[in-house]
């Protein structure tokens, strides 16, 4: 991770899925190897890309006394956006770190019209302002492809402090067989 969790501060990371998931996962293990108890919220956008399993693994490499890193990690999954803005209507504000993985997967819903998705869009960034005001909040979104999405997460990055936004590795040169 190319950037330290400072409180105050609202994070996003833009990256796809085969390099966010694993990033974000492996920022959680090592935030819940540091953080006191219960000072660690996951938010899970979707249900899929929280991994539980990989980072009790994780701690338990690095500590023999796993189990208090672990109960420091509390999970909310939430499937639409109107629960996402439920789970972070219900944090209290500033009372510790905020993790979401996916955020703009659940904006994306052809089930919510285009303007209660901006509507619920707006009310979620309202949140998220309040709930960095004390403790760090780190958004993972993957990089969007639809021109309503892409909106969304221009004005996302335009509210953050800091962005991450992953760039893909130079693609080794071509070998030649004559000089």
């Amino acid at each position: 991770m190319a950037f330290d969790l400072a409180p105050g501060r609202l994070y996003q990371m833009v990256a796809p899925r085969a390099v966010g998931r694993p990033a974000l996962n492996a920022l959680l293990a090592r935030l819940a190897l540091a953080t006191p108890a219960g000072l660690l919220l996951a938010v899970d956008a979707g249900g899929s890309a929280f991994d539980p399993l990989w980072i009790a693994r994780e701690i338990r490499r690095r500590r023999a006394d796993y189990l208090p890193c672990l109960e420091r990690v509390q999970v909310a999954r939430a499937f639409t956006c109107h629960e996402l803005a439920s789970v972070l209507e219900r944090e209290t504000a500033g009372a510790r770190a905020v993790v979401v993985f996916d955020f703009l997967a659940l904006l994306d819903d052809e089930n919510v019209t285009i303007p209660e998705r901006r509507a619920v869009f707006a009310r979620l960034l309202r949140r998220l302002r309040v709930l960095c005001g004390a403790a760090p909040v780190l958004l993972w979104t993957r990089p969007p492809v639809l021109a309503h999405v892409q909106l969304l997460a221009e004005s996302l990055a335009a509210q953050c402090d800091q962005v991450l936004i992953y760039a893909p590795p130079e693609p080794p040169p071509l070998a030649r067989l004559f000089p």
